[in-house]
């Protein structure tokens, strides 16, 4: 019985695709009459001989007054998946009533060809049409409306404006005059050093950079009070100095931080960031303290 069947099944596929090419190739227009330039959207639709084919649309290689914008997919329609549909958009720039030929359409499975036509369609092409043809009466002249007079209001707005830029002028020359001279009294000894020693802050990483601008801060303090070039002297130098003028404590304290920071300098010790908070509060209690006889001197 399978044998039979199977038979059967070869004989039905050979003779529907013969029995299938009278069949018609449906051919739609989106409708049939276009303005020039318009587009004409031209759809084929065959059904299958049976599932499995494809559609080829054979276009020929002109069309008279017709030129091909588009050619789609072909492709099995979403409900009816036996059907095939493909659309191809024309347009024409020639006016007249003219016809898109017969189209041969191949369906193909394998070895298999079906060959079908779509039938001939005519289109018309025309003109915009107007929107009123018949004649209208002449109309009378119509007379121009007189034209603003805006003369007045640039005169009264550039017044406005020469009397705030004059009152703007008047304001600020005034207040030149007015104002006195702001002088600057330059920064004391005691200010200056106070200041750089306010900006400073110990730092871990930057140990060396720390105590070189301490030391730094303490000589030029030193220097603005005497004539002597203590920047240029060494530690001893400046301790030495310090002896016929400040207290063995205030030489004591001063010589700890300054020869701390020669053995960072040249030893590489690197102190705490609590040894270089000390370092610098004693500095700035020096300073302070040599400010305050030397006020008590004057």
């Amino acid at each position: 019985m399978n044998v039979y069947r199977y038979i059967l099944t070869g004989l039905m596929y050979c003779i529907l695709p013969l029995m299938s090419t009278g069949q018609e190739v449906q051919v739609t227009l989106n409708r049939h009459t276009f303005l020039i330039g318009e587009h004409i959207e031209y759809t084929i639709r065959t059904q299958m001989p049976y599932p499995g084919f494809t559609m080829d649309v054979l276009l020929p290689d002109s069309i008279p007054h017709m030129e091909v914008v588009s050619v789609g997919f072909a492709a099995p329609v979403k409900d009816f998946p036996e059907v095939i549909t493909q659309t191809i958009t024309f347009t024409s720039f020639d006016s007249g009533r003219w016809q898109i030929p017969v189209i041969p359409v191949q369906l193909k499975k394998g070895n298999t060809v079906v060959e079908r036509a779509a039938a001939p369609v005519q289109v018309s092409i025309g003109y915009a049409p107007e929107e009123d043809e018949q004649l209208k009466d002449i109309k009378p002249p119509i007379e121009a409306a007189p034209s603003s007079n805006y003369l007045p209001y640039y005169i009264a707005a550039a017044v406005l404006l020469a009397t705030l830029i004059a009152y703007m002028l008047y304001r600020y020359f005034r207040n030149r005059r007015a104002a006195p001279p702001t002088l600057v009294e330059p920064l004391s000894a005691y200010q200056q050093a106070m200041g750089s020693l306010d900006a400073l802050n110990p730092s871990a990483a930057e140990v060396k950079l720390f105590y070189s601008a301490l030391t730094d801060i303490f000589k030029r303090y030193l220097q603005q009070l005497s004539v002597q070039p203590v920047l240029s002297c060494t530690t001893d130098e400046i301790l030495s100095h310090m002896q016929d003028t400040y207290s063995r404590d205030m030489i004591s304290t001063t010589a700890d931080v300054l020869r701390r920071g020669d053995v960072v300098k040249f030893a590489k010790s690197q102190p705490g960031v609590h040894i270089q908070q000390e370092s610098l509060e004693s500095i700035r209690r020096i300073i302070h303290e040599i400010h305050q006889q030397t006020t008590r001197e004057l």
